[in-house]
């Protein structure tokens, strides 16, 4: 049997394999499965309060930026790393 010998370094440098997920990551994870604008809407209310507009939102230890917008019936959401997007969903009101 052989060991990779660059999983062993890591096992000593205290990498477990795992990646720590921040409260900017924890919210996408929740909005990601959400289809219905009501519920969007909702969510987005409960954690941000209410959005009339756009809104930025600055995570400035983590080096994070959350961009949410709420007009005209639609809603969209981004999500901003070091200033680069690597997130973004959007919900339209389509029917009553």
């Amino acid at each position: 049997m052989q060991f990779n010998q660059y999983n062993l370094y890591s096992m000593n440098a205290g990498y477990s394999g795992t990646i720590k997920s921040d409260e900017v990551d924890n919210y996408i994870q929740d909005i990601r499965h959400i289809d219905e604008y009501n519920e969007i809407r909702d969510y987005l209310s409960e954690h941000f309060g209410d959005i009339d507009g756009a809104k930025w939102l600055e995570y400035p230890d983590i080096k994070k930026q959350m961009y949410i917008l709420v007009e005209n019936e639609k809603i969209e959401v981004c999500v901003l790393k070091n200033e680069k997007q690597y997130f973004g969903l959007g919900w339209k009101k389509v029917g009553k």
